[in-house]
């Protein structure tokens, strides 16, 4: 999509100001009626099915809960966050990577063989399922494929890696 962040407030010359840093990304191609057929017949696994199956109702216009509309704010609010802690503190560092799609999941072996290899974020950056395990990631990208021409959706299993953090924090 072509949409793009603005930042509307909180940050002036490139500094934040210590007020809430407000951002908003238009959805300018939105096409509410493009779900019409959920409606009545929500994807199995995805969330809306969820919470029907929850409270009774769903908003199954494309703009619900777990729409990557609603999840665009935790990515910015993540990118706000990792600029903020490296300032902080440079010895931080983070790295995330899918461990499981539906039934395909990593064994913690190779899990843990992965968090100590120094080209894990290159590995990572560079699979299109975030999934450092080429062969793994292979499957797990034909599964999300097939789920996608049928009307599927699967859960998955994100593996992060946190080290640095000085003594104390939390």
């Amino acid at each position: 999509e072509q949409d793009q962040a603005q930042v509307l407030s909180g940050v002036f010359e490139g500094k934040t100001l210590g007020t809430p840093i407000a951002i908003v990304v238009e959805n300018k191609d939105a096409r509410s009626k493009d779900y019409a057929e959920l409606k009545n017949n929500p994807r199995t696994g995805h969330a809306d099915d969820m919470w029907l199956e929850k409270f009774g109702h769903a908003d199954h216009r494309g703009g619900g809960r777990a729409s990557g509309r609603e999840t665009v704010s935790r990515v910015m609010a993540g990118a706000v966050a990792e600029m903020l802690i490296k300032k902080l503190n440079n010895k931080i560092s983070t790295v995330s990577f899918t461990g499981a799609v539906g039934d395909l999941q990593m064994d913690d072996a190779t899990c843990l063989k992965l968090i100590e290899d120094p080209q894990l974020v290159s590995k990572v950056s560079g699979s299109i399922t975030r999934c450092p395990d080429p062969n793994l990631s292979a499957q797990m990208e034909a599964l999300l494929k097939q789920a996608k021409e049928n009307g599927e959706s699967y859960g998955g299993q994100a593996v992060v890696q946190i080290t640095g953090l000085p003594k104390g924090l939390g």
